[in-house]
């Protein structure tokens, strides 16, 4: 007679391999759609949670700092990749240069 736990023992590997083929193709089919995503757009407000910051300060970047964007009608979209990069400049030293007129005009006019 069989003994019944080399059945279930065999059971089990063959439910370990089923569920490791599926988490292989699920792992792949979830970097295809990453990399799909990355031309993925945004509006004012989703701009401002991807970069965690408030619209008001979005706004200020946008006008004062290069921000990128487009402007289809009358809404901005801002591009995800466009955004990555922006960050990536604005992090960089360049960003401190550019902030210094702004701060010498405040220390003109402190009171």
């Amino acid at each position: 007679m069989n003994n019944p736990f080399e059945t279930i023992l065999n059971k089990l590997d063959a439910i370990e391999s089923t569920v490791n083929s599926f988490v292989s193709i699920n792992s792949k089919n979830s970097r295809e759609i990453d990399l799909e995503k990355e031309d993925e757009y945004f509006d004012i407000g989703g701009a401002s949670i991807f970069l965690k910051m408030p619209v008001s300060t979005v706004h200020f970047h946008k006008k004062h700092h290069d921000l990128p964007f487009l402007k289809p009608g009358k809404r901005l979209v801002f591009k995800k990749t466009d955004l990555l990069v922006w960050i990536e400049k604005y992090n960089s030293t360049d960003a401190t240069n550019a902030l210094s007129p702004m701060l010498q005009n405040r220390k003109r006019y402190a009171k």
